[in-house]
Parts: C-alpha cells; sequence; structure tokens
C-alpha cells in the first residue's frame, strides 16, 4: 500500500519527530546509490562536480560487476582521493558489510591516513547505515566493524600476510617524481602489487587504482601493458580526465577541445575561472610535469615533445643547398614567469618544401620588457609577418 503523508498541522509532536526520523532514514538510504551522493549527504563541505561524478559511475559499474579492474587518473587535489578511496569504501561497506577492504598507498601515512578518514566516517555517520565498530577497533591501520567487513591500511613494501581482500583500493603508489623516475622504486612498486596485493585478492575481487601519473613506466603503464584496456579487449577499465580536454570523442565529460577540467574549490559554470587555474599550473610546471600530472599523459624525460635524436634527424645542415624558397616568417615566444625563468624567442619561416625552418634563437632569461622588445628586433631581422605568443 503506497505511502500517504499527513498534512503536519494535523501530527502532535512525537508523530512529527518519527515522519523526520522516516523521511532522513529514506535520504540516508537513497544516498547509498553511490559515493558521490553519501559524501555529499554525510561529509561537511563536500563538493559535487561532474568529474567526481563520472568516478562514482565508473565505481557503480565495480559494484555491478561490469567490470573488475578500474584506472582513474585526474590531475591533483580535484578530489579524486576522496570520492574514490574514502567514499567509495565507506559506500561499498554500507552495500557490502561483511567485505574486507585493503586501501595502498606508496607509504604507510598516507594509506594509514586514509583509513582513519573512512573509520571517522563509520564512526560519526555509520550508524545510520547498520554499520558500527566492533569492540577494541581503536587501531587505524586495521579496523573491523561488527558485520565482519574492515579496512586494512598498507604501504609500498609492507606485507599483509593472513588478511584476505574483497576490494582494493590503491591510491597514488608513486610518491613524488624521484621515486616514479627510478627504475628500481618502479620495480618495488610493481612487485609489492603483484606479490602483495594481488596474492590477497578474494576471487572475483576487484581493484581500483586512483594515481597521479607521473612516469610512462609507472604502475598505470605496466599493469595495461600486462592486463590490456577494456576498449582494446583487454581487462582495465580507463578513465583518464586531464587538465585540459585534449580528446573530445574520448573525454568522459564530453567536453570540446582545450576545455577546462572542473574544481570542487570553483564554482560550477565559472569555466574562465578553471581555465585560469589550470593555464597557471601549466605555466608553473615544466613541459614533462605538465603532461605528466596535468594531462595525464607522462612522456619520456629527453623531451616531453620532440626528442634530441627527432631534432638531429630534421636538422638541416647545408642551407645553402636546401631546395626552398622562404613563403612566410614568423617569430615564436614564450614569455618567462616575470623574469624569473627563460623566455623562448625563436624565429623562422616556412619553406616551398613544405616545411618549417627555425634559423634564430634569442631564448634567455629575462623580464617582459626586454623579451617583448628582443621579439619585435627578432622580427625586424628575419623580415616576419607574424609573431606568435
Amino acid at each position: 500500500m503506497a505511502y500517504s503523508p499527513r498534512d503536519p498541522g494535523s501530527m502532535t509532536d512525537s508523530e512529527l519527530l518519527e515522519e523526520i526520523r522516516r523521511l532522513d532514514c529514506l535520504d540516508d538510504k537513497a544516498s547509498t546509490r553511490d559515493p558521490v551522493s553519501l559524501l555529499h549527504r554525510i561529509m561537511r563541505g563536500y563538493r559535487i562536480r561532474p568529474h567526481l561524478e563520472i568516478i562514482a559511475e565508473q565505481l557503480v559499474r565495480v559494484e555491478r560487476g561490469e567490470i573488475d579492474r578500474l584506472l582513474i587518473t585526474v590531475p591533483p587535489q580535484t578530489g579524486k582521493s576522496v570520492t574514490t578511496v574514502v567514499g567509495g569504501a565507506m559506500w561499498w561497506l554500507t552495500r557490502h558489510p561483511t567485505d574486507r577492504i585493503i586501501v595502498g598507498s606508496y607509504g604507510d601515512s598516507l594509506a594509514v591516513d586514509r583509513g582513519r578518514e573512512i573509520q571517522g566516517l563509520v564512526t560519526e555517520h555509520g550508524g545510520r547505515f547498520g554499520l558500527r565498530l566492533a569492540r577494541g577497533a581503536s587501531s587505524v591501520q586495521d579496523w573491523r566493524i561488527t558485520s565482519g567487513g574492515g579496512v586494512r591500511s598498507v604501504g609500498v613494501g609492507a606485507g599483509i600476510a593472513g588478511y584476505p581482500g574483497d576490494i582494493v583500493f590503491i591510491d597514488d603508489p608513486h610518491k613524488n617524481r624521484e621515486e616514479a623516475d627510478s627504475l628500481r622504486f618502479r620495480d618495488r612498486v610493481e612487485r609489492w602489487f603483484s606479490a602483495d596485493i594481488v596474492s590477497r585478492l578474494s576471487p572475483g575481487a576487484p581493484t581500483i587504482m586512483i594515481m597521479t601519473r607521473w612516469h610512462e613506466d609507472d604502475l598505470a603503464a605496466r599493469v595495461t601493458k600486462k592486463e590490456g584496456t577494456t576498449d582494446k579487449g583487454g581487462r582495465w577499465q580507463i578513465v583518464r580526465m586531464p587538465a585540459l580536454c585534449d580528446d573530445p570523442l574520448g573525454d568522459p565529460l564530453h567536453r570540446s577541445f582545450g576545455a577546462p577540467l572542473p574544481h570542487p574549490k570553483i564554482r560550477i559554470g565559472d569555466v574562465d575561472g578553471a581555465l585560469r587555474h589550470w593555464e597557471d599550473k601549466r605555466r608553473s610546471s615544466s613541459v614533462r610535469d605538465w603532461f605528466s600530472l596535468y594531462m595525464c599523459d607522462p612522456r619520456p624525460a629527453e623531451g616531453a615533445l620532440l626528442t634530441r635524436e627527432l631534432l638531429r634527424q630534421r636538422r638541416c645542415y647545408e642551407t645553402n643547398t636546401c631546395d626552398h624558397e622562404p613563403i612566410r616568417a614568423a617569430v615564436a615566444v614564450d614569455p618567462s614567469g616575470g623574469g624569473r625563468d627563460t623566455a623562448g624567442i625563436i624565429g623562422g619561416y616556412l619553406g616551398s618544401d613544405k616545411r618549417l625552418y627555425i634559423t634564430h634563437d634569442y631564448s634567455g632569461v629575462m623580464p617582459s620588457d626586454a623579451w617583448s622588445r628582443r621579439a619585435c628586433e627578432m622580427a625586424v631581422d628575419i623580415d616576419a609577418d607574424t609573431i606568435v605568443f
């Protein structure tokens, strides 16, 4: 029989309180449909953004059994870990209260922090969802709830013998650039994942990996190389959302080329604000770090855009014998950050052979008044008709 709400004016105080509790219970139950809805319900200050909803949708697919390997790559400080690991684990326990969760990260401290955050949510809000900490569950590294489920937090290199995992969340297995650039450390992370994590998984247990990309041979690259990606018949579902869209056809947010990623601290709809934020990150980062951390597309250290070998192959040494005529000359400027770093100023031309030739380089560390003058001087020297800024 369908429920028919009563007129609040005809209800007693106790009946009103009971109705409020009933409606709260319904809202609590509805919030467990996905991690974002749950966090918005129980975590003060949590802001829903489109890219976080995409993450939540993929976690729901994992819970439904549609995929069992999920790799999420998003720029740093965009709410990815809170949504995926903290919210994802709490949400998973509301739906699978007997499951044991493994949270792994580059170090014990970060893994334990994640475990503590999940435990805090269970302590404060778990009763509303039938979750209660077991007696003596004071450890933030290994704790249980009364229904049998729980969370074990471990860092790279730490063993978890004797602890079966029904689902695992890997949160940033590489600590920083130095460790990611070290083959020894990359091998160590892969061995830890293979021997200590995968070996602990129960039959059919899913793995969710959320990470900032540091290197073209990081753990994300190795696991997808080994097991393949779903778009090519493999196992790993990839969710890549770079700071600026570079693939409109494959973008999960259906952004146009160059459109910015939303940010939890920038209001929805403020596209210009988001674009300024990411452009500031690009100006403050090396080319390699920009592509790795923010575009989620790591390139070799030798040259994020061009390798030395390619430059050698393309160099024209015998300029007097090149069979072409200049068609159009131009100057390209990559400005310095307030004069603290190098301003790139190069000049060249398009030849009749349809190739681009770089002929002049006035680059150097200089303030804006200096590099702007040098760019104009170069334009005069090479008779340029265009300056590309």
